[in-house]
């Protein structure tokens, strides 16, 4: 048998499926640090059982399951599979191949598979017990076990050498006869004392055991007697029943056609009553109306005032805008003039400029004329000074243009700083505007808000008074039906009460003469939770009657006052005398807790109930019932019972009991409804008569209130509106001053651009004059050149002159421009007042049509409210016409009910006598049904036989006799049959358990003598072994294995001795770590010699080991591969030298290991 394949899923780095194959003989599994070598072999100890995590190398048993990478995510489970080669039936599978697999999830879910059928850990171990490949055998040598097997560690040497052995199987069967062992002495132990507690009880329960019997002797002839007398009984009533019944089918006959009539005239009633609540209905609906007129007459007055206020408003607006167009009117006639004048003046300076002009040309003229007479060529004189005065000419004009420029600017720059000035006032006016619209707002939200809240109190106020009313007149009605309901709540309990047995009440009042303290039927003492009522009943019976009877030192007083006269048997309830029994109450579904947790009351006659009904269980129902396993009574909800012996007892139809506990609730609650409704009913008739004045008052003045904020928040709107506009304008004006500005920014821009040519122009002339007057050279006088050079002076005026003229005419031009174009916009403003003023106008004329409609929808408003209010006094006085047949109705009703009680009252007696006869039946019938739990037919069956002759006197000596031998134990008679048999099978018992006990025995002394044979054996072989190993391993040197107590040899200490070759024999602990390895190692090897296994697998054993040695270690390798599988992981390639095949293991993706595979030797 060897390993011949691994597959591996989703243990630790081997996220991957992946499968490797092994070969015969000596694999190795090589790669890196970290890449997961290691995990092979833990993958192996893992699925042969491993449970210490320790020994897997992690905290955790989930730590196993790959835990994802950064490209990978966690997975769920591991999974890891041996496939063994068993063609030589190693394991008695009766397969060839055998598999072993685990498997483990996140979640903790453990599973073991052999053949891929789920087994449990205890057969995993079992199966690989003694054959040397177990977690704990010596085939799985892991990194650092090698060494673990020097140190002084007793069970880890010893655990090598029994598993060698095969002894481990004979110690765990050992164990398990031990474990058996202790238990059969403890047991045993048990049993002696359980024996010895029967054997001292046996005798006193058999005499008990005897008197029980003779008490059921007498119990049961005196229940023949009890039955006998109760059956006569209980016939005697039976027929009064019948004679009863017919007399009372005759006076119900009566009473129903009484019944009839009523009903006719309380259908009359009803009737009325509909029809007065939809006369209420639509006077409500009709008051509704009158409101809702009257807040829109009021609403229509308001807006008939607003309508005038606006139309003051408008009027006020149009002499306005007419005053403000006949001061626009004026400023365009102003205007008009302005400009006319800028015309005269640019026509006389144009007249001025042509004028200029002409004398100029003649003057230029005689110039040319003369300066032919005078010959002059190239730059004479007089000709530079021709030139020169050019150029003064034209310094002259820029200096003209210059000033002129300068002034303009100026103004211009005055112009901005006014207009700049008045955009800084109109904003501040703007702002103004808007702060006053903002306060506008808050004063009309304020308003608002207290027209709301007004609208709140009137509404408020006549809502209350409306409730009130509605209160009072619902009260009223309800008093009346209440009133109804009493008297009728009354007339039945007068006839429930009058239904107990009027000779019991006549006995109970004797009693009490006689200083006997009765507290009352229990009847009297106890409330009912709702649902539960049939149930208590079931669980009382007739002790609901019985008479509470304080004192138990006057029982016998009142036995003695009753006997002997001929009086109806009555019931007393002791409370003193009733025994306390707590159940357990099943917590089955359907079971609804003890009986006494649905009563309420106080007092002893409430105590008294609650000890009564510990011993009964409330169920839903029957099925529930019949499921329970209990020794107390058990009821249902609709009122059927089962006794403790079997007995189960229908519900009644009808209860007096009960139809009387519930009358009273009903007239306890029909007498605090009157004095609520009557409580409430006071005060809301005084507040309502209290503040009608008050409220009518407070009424108007709330309106006039409200009239008034109307009125004011009508006027803060128009100011509001009024405002906006003004805001508008004021924001109109300042965006065409801001344009303005940006015009005249604009214009100031260009002339200083402009002043900057022309001084840079003056700066060229100048040069040029400078340059003219340095080249003049003097030239002759003559009389002629005289007047030629006054000419020039001449022309350089006149030429001054027509320059000043031009500039000043293109002034008056561009002023003139300006004054038009101020012109216009005045006349475009006023032509915007016109249409503003034919606007308002217009809306003027619509205000007075809205007037007119207004005050028209007020005037028909008014005449239907009239009508109305006419209206709502016709539905008030057939309303009360209706209460009145109504409370006639009433009256007349209640006297026949008088009239007819007479009839009821006969019905009452017979109903009484027929409920008596009725109670006593039934309590004969309970009263045996209590005692025996056997029915009427089972009664008659049970006594049928009997041929009875003694008296009732005789039931009274029998109980006499039961008396004298109580207290009696009835269960003694079973309890001494159960223990008497009970006693022989303990003795039989005791019997197997000592003969147990030597059989256990004998198996561990067997197991401890076949334990110590082969574990010597194994020992020798193993001693011998390794001192020849050792000296072939080190060549030299000796080695050699003693016991530390050869005469315990199951528990004893293996000390391993070693002497290398030179040095003397010494402790472990002085070697080296190559001499410690190789010694382990030739341990190891003694043991696979001693007892091979299948396969080994080994983690870098041979680590410490030098060249030389891994060559020794390889060819002891290669020797005992023959007969079984190496599979090494190993650094070392000497080792790999002795290699079949090879494995590599990597990471060529972080955290994932990758094998790949390399046969050495096909």
């Amino acid at each position: 048998m060897n390993l011949k394949r691994i597959e591996l899923r989703g243990f630790k780095s081997f996220a991957d499926r992946t499968a490797i194959d092994f070969l015969d003989g000596v694999t190795c599994i090589v790669g890196p640090n970290g890449c997961g070598k290691s995990n092979i072999i833990d993958s192996i100890r893992w699925v042969l059982g491993e449970q210490r995590t320790g020994a897997l190398r992690a905290r955790r048993m989930e730590d196993v399951i790959f835990s994802g990478t950064q490209h990978r995510d966690p997975l769920n489970y591991a999974e890891v599979n041996l496939i063994f080669d068993n063609a030589e039936g190693f394991f008695d599978q009766g397969l060839k191949e055998m598999s072993l697999k685990r498997v483990l999830h996140r979640s903790g879910e453990s599973n073991y598979y052999i053949n891929g059928q789920v087994v449990r850990l205890k057969d995993v171990r079992e199966l690989l017990m003694d054959s040397g490949i177990g977690v704990s055998g010596y085939s799985l040598i892991s990194q650092g076990d090698i060494e673990d097997i020097l140190r002084d560690n007793k069970f880890n040497r010893r655990k090598i050498f029994e598993e060698a052995s095969g002894i481990s199987l004979f110690n765990h069967k050992k164990e398990e006869a031990q474990r058996r062992l202790l238990k059969v002495k403890d047991h045993l132990l048990r049993l002696q004392d359980i024996f010895g507690e029967i054997d001292a009880r046996l005798e006193p329960l058999k005499e008990a055991a005897d008197k029980a019997r003779q008490y059921i002797r007498l119990r049961d002839e005196l229940k023949r007697l009890e039955i006998h007398f109760g059956l006569i009984d209980y016939d005697r009533y039976k027929a009064e029943l019948l004679t009863l019944e017919r007399e009372i089918k005759r006076l119900r006959s009566d009473l129903e056609e009484v019944s009839r009539l009523r009903s006719e005239r309380l259908e009359l009633k009803s009737e009325l009553e509909e029809q007065l609540a939809l006369l209420e209905s639509e006077r409500e609906l009709l008051r509704d109306t009158i409101r809702l007129e009257v807040e829109v007459r009021d609403e229509l007055a308001v807006l008939v005032r607003v309508n005038e206020e606006k139309i003051r408003q408008t009027d006020r607006r149009l002499s306005e805008l007419d005053q403000t167009r006949l001061r626009h009117e004026e400023t365009i006639l102003a205007r008009q003039q302005e400009a006319d004048g800028l015309s005269d003046q640019l026509k006389i300076a144009q007249t001025t400029h042509q004028e200029t002009a002409e004398a100029l040309a003649s003057l230029e003229a005689e110039i040319s004329a003369l300066r032919r007479e005078l010959h002059l060529s190239g730059k004479s004189k007089e000709e530079l000074s021709e030139l020169i005065g050019e150029l003064r000419l034209e310094q002259e004009r820029i200096k003209s243009s210059l000033s002129m420029l300068e002034e303009q600017q100026a103004e211009r720059l005055s112009s901005r700083q006014s207009m700049a000035h008045e955009a800084k006032l109109l904003k501040i006016d703007r702002r103004k505007q808007e702060d006053d619209g903002l306060a506008f707002e808050e004063e009309l939200a304020e308003a608002q808000t207290g027209l709301a809240g007004l609208d709140g109190d009137i509404h408020q106020i006549r809502h209350l008074r409306r409730q009130i009313e509605e209160q009072v007149e619902t009260i009223n009605e309800e008093l009346r039906e209440l009133d109804v309901e009493r008297r009728l709540s009354e007339d039945r309990i007068r006839l429930l009460d009058t239904l107990a047995d009027s000779a019991q009440q006549a006995i109970s009042q004797s009693l009490m003469e006689q200083n006997i303290d009765l507290k009352g039927q229990l009847i009297e003492h106890l409330k009912i939770k709702k649902g539960y009522e049939k149930a208590i009943e079931a669980s009382l019976g007739r002790a609901f009657y019985d008479q509470l009877l304080r004192d138990v030192d006057q029982v016998a007083s009142v036995m003695d006052y009753l006997r002997g006269k001929d009086l109806p048997q009555m019931g007393f309830l002791v409370p003193s005398l009733i025994r306390d029994k707590q159940i357990e109450v099943p917590g089955d579904a359907g079971v609804l807790g003890i009986a006494s947790d649905f009563v309420t009351g106080a007092g002893e006659g409430f105590a008294a109930i609650q000890k009564l009904l510990q011993n009964t269980i409330v169920t839903r129902d029957m099925a529930t019932a019949l499921n329970l396993e209990t020794t107390a009574t058990i009821v249902t909800l609709a009122g059927e019972s089962i006794k403790p012996s079997g007995a189960v007892t229908s519900a009644k139809s009808e209860s007096r009991a009960l139809n009387l506990l519930e009358e009273r609730d009903r007239l306890a609650d029909v007498v605090a409804r009157i004095a609520d409704k009557t409580a409430k009913l006071e005060p809301l008739q005084q507040a309502l008569d209290a503040d009608e004045a008050d409220q009518a008052d407070r009424l108007r003045a709330l309106e006039d209130e409200r009239q008034t904020i109307l009125e004011r928040i009508e006027r803060i709107r128009q100011q509001k509106t009024e405002s906006e506009q003004a805001g508008a304008m004021l924001l109109f004006q300042e965006r065409q001053l801001q344009e303005s500005m940006s015009v005249a920014d604009s214009q100031l821009a260009d002339f200083a651009k402009r002043r900057e040519a022309i001084l840079g122009r003056l700066k060229d002339i100048t040069a040029q004059e400078k340059q003219a007057l340095a080249e003049q050279q003097p030239v002759a006088e003559s009389g002629q050149k005289a007047r030629y050079d006054e000419l020039l002076d001449q022309q350089l005026k006149l030429r001054l002159k027509q320059a000043r003229s031009e500039e000043e005419t293109s002034q008056v031009r561009s002023r003139a421009d300006e004054a038009k174009a101020r012109l216009e916009g005045e006349q475009a403003s006023l032509s915007r007042l016109q249409q503003q003023y034919t606007a308002l106008q217009n809306e003027r004329q619509d205000q007075q049509q809205e007037a007119d409609r207004l005050q028209e929808e007020l005037s028909a408003k008014k005449m239907a409210l009239s009508e109305l209010d006419a209206r709502a006094a016709g539905y008030q006085e057939q309303i009360g016409r209706i209460r009145q047949s109504i409370r006639d109705l009433d009256e007349l009703i209640l006297t026949q009910d008088d009239a007819n009680q007479s009839k009821r009252d006969a019905l009452t007696q017979k109903e009484i006598q027929f409920t008596r006869n009725e109670e006593r039946q039934n309590a004969i019938s309970d009263d045996l049904w209590e005692k025996y739990e056997l029915s009427i037919l089972q009664l008659r069956d049970f006594v049928k036989d009997d041929d009875i002759t003694q008296s009732r006197s005789a039931m009274k000596k029998l109980r006499l006799s039961m008396i004298a031998l109580e207290p009696v134990h009835l269960g003694a008679i079973e309890e001494y049959a159960e223990l008497s048999e009970r006693h022989g099978f303990l003795d039989k018992q005791m019997g197997d358990l000592r003969a147990s006990e030597k059989d256990i025995q004998h198996t561990i002394r067997t197991l401890e003598a076949r334990m110590k044979e082969d574990f010597r054996q194994t020992f020798d072989r193993i001693r011998d072994n390794y001192q020849q190993i050792f000296t072939e391993l080190f060549q030299g040197g000796h080695g050699d294995i003693q016991l530390d107590e050869p005469d315990n040899i199951l528990e004893s200490d293996i000390i391993i001795l070693a002497s290398p070759p030179g040095k003397k024999l010494q402790h472990m602990n002085l070697l080296s770590g190559g001499e410690k390895a190789l010694t382990a190692i030739a341990l190891l090897f003694s043991v696979l010699k001693a007892k091979p296994a299948p396969f080994y697998v080994l983690d870098e054993i041979e680590a410490a080991l030098d060249d030389i040695n891994i060559q020794r270690f390889g060819r002891f390798l290669e020797e005992f591969s023959k007969g079984s599988q190496f599979i090494l992981i190993t650094h070392r390639k000497g080792t790999m030298e002795f290699a079949k095949a090879l494995y590599g293991v990597s990471m060529e993706e972080k955290g994932i290991s990758k094998t790949v595979s390399l046969e050495l030797v096909s």
